[in-house]
């Protein structure tokens, strides 16, 4: 009687087991590591089980707003609730007032941008540029 579906798997499951619990198969398996001959792939699930593979698919929530366009307020708010339990109570002061300064001087460069008379080419009109 032919083996069904579940009993080849079965069994090939047996036989990986088997062959990657054997020591022989691990010690070659170091040496080709340290050696850095291993194919890219197993390297990458060596690290990806080394260290708790992540999810094959994540869910990404887009009802958040933009960064860009919370207030300096709302930024070094959101900043401090995210580094609370990374930093101290000094680090985390200083990382928000640096995240606060960069945002302003992103604001001051765009509002400059916005105020500055618009680049002619004199190309554009069939003469030769300025630039």
């Amino acid at each position: 009687m032919p083996a069904t579906r579940r009993q080849r798997l079965d069994d090939a499951e047996a036989l990986a087991r088997e062959i990657v619990e054997d020591i022989e198969y691990k010690k070659n398996l170091k040496i080709r590591a340290i050696a850095g001959v291993l194919p890219p792939a197993v390297e990458n699930m060596l690290w990806a089980y080394a260290y708790t593979k992540p999810p094959d698919r994540m869910e990404i929530s887009t009802d958040r707003p933009n960064l860009k366009d919370l207030t300096p307020e709302q930024l070094t708010d959101r900043y401090k609730r995210v580094i609370k339990f990374a930093l101290s109570e000094d680090e985390a002061r200083e990382a928000a007032r640096d995240v606060v300064n960069v945002l302003r001087v992103d604001q001051q460069q765009e509002q400059e941008r916005a105020a500055a008379p618009p680049k002619v080419h004199f190309a554009d009109f069939g003469g030769k540029s300025a630039s």
